[in-house]
């Protein structure tokens, strides 16, 4: 079975949850839930098999380990195809991004399977490591996990930043396919030290939109590493959300503090709520009543607590522009709601 949990040979009951004692296994093999759990090869786990045998083997780990190179002879012979693929991938991604034209690109498209009128997605997916030194780098990684996790049916082109697949979509939507991968992701992140970041685009078709496809993933990617990990997809980039992420992190980190300190210093002094009451209030479009129903407060309570944050920060929240620098200052810091 894959890291993610996806059963590859045989039947294994809760399969997710095999896979994350394998992640989480200070060595192997190790025992988890009856099995006994072997790691097939040496590579990075979060791209790894894993051997799950009924019983307890470490006192015969031999046999495991037998059976565990057997499975690791397969899963090599397997990956020799795999190599062309990954440069036909790679060259037709090249090419889209050069702005090639729709010819030379739809016969790169069926080259890599893809019919001209065949619905797709493009996946742009990193790993890293956060102070690993050695190792795979995020976008190779990125690109091992992503095939993992889609079951093999697609080979991912490493780039500088991120590894691109051109995903068909067969009968399902973007949506099916995000769930997919967050499901996928969500047993990776069981793994201590490295975090799968994936960017999705929209449903598209033909050669013409595959350029934007791929710039649209990759925006979503970095989207994902600014958050942490996890799959981002095209309808969330279009916002606020994807300036801040283009924006240095120390930079953001000014901005806030900059603006929210002064509230933040007062409600340590005086144990009141200033900065979730500016942050209901934003939510509220401004409306005081709204605002004092959410905080169960009379409404000359907000006025009060509103006026303090003007005087303390020198703003005025009658005004649009500091109500979009103080929003955009609160979802950096994400305060309390």
């Amino acid at each position: 079975m894959t890291a993610s949990g996806h059963v590859v040979v045989g039947t294994v009951a809760e399969p997710e949850e095999v896979a994350r004692a394998y992640l989480t296994a200070p060595r192997l093999p190790a025992r988890a839930a009856g099995r006994t759990i072997f790691a097939v090869g040496r590579g990075h786990r979060a791209a790894g098999w894993a051997l799950a045998l009924d019983g307890d083997l470490l006192d015969r780990a031999d046999l495991g380990y037998e059976l565990a190179a057997c499975v690791g002879l397969e899963r090599m012979r397997r990956e020799e195809g795999r190599r062309v693929e990954r440069r036909l991938a790679e060259q037709l991604v090249v090419a889209a991004l050069a702005d090639a034209d729709a010819a030379e690109l739809n016969a790169r498209l069926r080259t890599c399977g893809l019919g001209a009128a065949e619905p797709y997605a493009v996946v742009d997916v990193s790993a890293p490591r956060p102070g690993a030194t050695r190792g795979p780098d995020p976008a190779t990684l990125g690109g091992q996990v992503v095939e993992e996790l889609l079951g093999r049916e697609v080979v991912a082109a490493a780039g500088a930043d991120g590894a691109v697949a051109v995903v068909p979509l067969r009968g399902s939507t973007a949506g099916e396919l995000a769930a997919r991968l967050r499901a996928a992701a969500e047993v990776l992140s069981a793994l201590p030290g490295t975090r799968v970041c994936a960017g999705l685009s929209g449903s598209l078709t033909g050669a013409a939109a595959l350029k934007g496809g791929v710039e649209e993933a990759g925006h979503a990617r970095r989207l994902a590493e600014a958050r942490g990990g996890g799959v981002v997809t095209s309808d969330e980039i279009y916002t606020h959300a994807l300036l801040l992420a283009t924006v240095p992190a120390d930079v953001r980190r000014s901005f806030a503090a900059r603006l929210l300190t002064p509230l933040l210093d007062y409600d340590r002094r005086h144990q009141s709520e200033l900065v979730r009451t500016l942050g209901i209030f934003l939510d509220c479009a401004g409306s005081w009543n709204a605002c004092a129903e959410r905080l169960h407060v009379h409404v000359n309570t907000v006025r009060y607590r509103v006026r303090r944050i003007e005087e303390l920060t020198g703003r005025n929240l009658a005004t649009m522009a500091d109500r979009v620098d103080f929003y955009l200052a609160l979802r950096d810091s994400a305060p309390p709601r």
